[in-house]
């Protein structure tokens, strides 16, 4: 199971993006990331306002923002300042952070794996994927959501089983 301890701590209607790299991040790259990050959240700002905000990268692979503007909601222009900067770090490391419709799930070996929607069609279609597979679910929108749902859960049990018409009983 992916976890996001420092994410998970903070209050339960701060805001959640979750992020995935096109490629594991060595140890080395994953400090960095860490470092990087954790210097960016220190000195966040919404609208003049501090970000109460936390960042955690799991598994080489997985990237949690979480951030909460006490009273108040964070900007657009808050929001953009994280995602300037993932772009920033992104160039700078080789990486890309991957589209939002991208599927990520765990294959049999337990690896992260991340490949299109229509990609995703094929591995159902082939049985490679079933309704069992560990299934990451970036969608998540809030800490409330990440600490009563986890980002990992069984393809069947997720909102990806109605998207791609799995039925229940659908295993290898």
């Amino acid at each position: 199971m992916i976890d996001l301890p420092r994410i998970a701590a903070l209050p339960r209607e701060a805001r959640l993006w979750l992020y995935v790299s096109s490629r594991a991040l060595t140890p080395d790259e994953s400090g960095r990331l860490n470092e990087m990050m954790d210097a960016f959240v220190s000195d966040w700002s919404s609208h003049g306002r501090p970000v109460l905000g936390a960042t955690d990268f799991a598994e080489g692979r997985i990237l949690g923002i979480g951030a909460l503007v006490p009273a108040a909601d964070i900007s657009g222009c808050g929001i953009d300042k994280s995602v300037h900067r993932l772009e920033e770090l992104g160039r700078e490391m080789g990486i890309e952070w991957l589209a939002g419709l991208s599927i990520a799930f765990r294959d049999t070996s337990g690896a992260i794996q991340v490949v299109s929607r229509p990609a995703f069609r094929k591995l159902i279609a082939s049985g490679e994927v079933d309704a069992s597979t560990p299934i990451l679910d970036l969608s998540l929108m809030t800490v409330a959501e990440l600490q009563d749902r986890g980002i990992e859960r069984a393809l069947g049990a997720s909102w990806h089983a109605r998207v791609f018409r799995i039925p229940a009983g659908l295993s290898a």
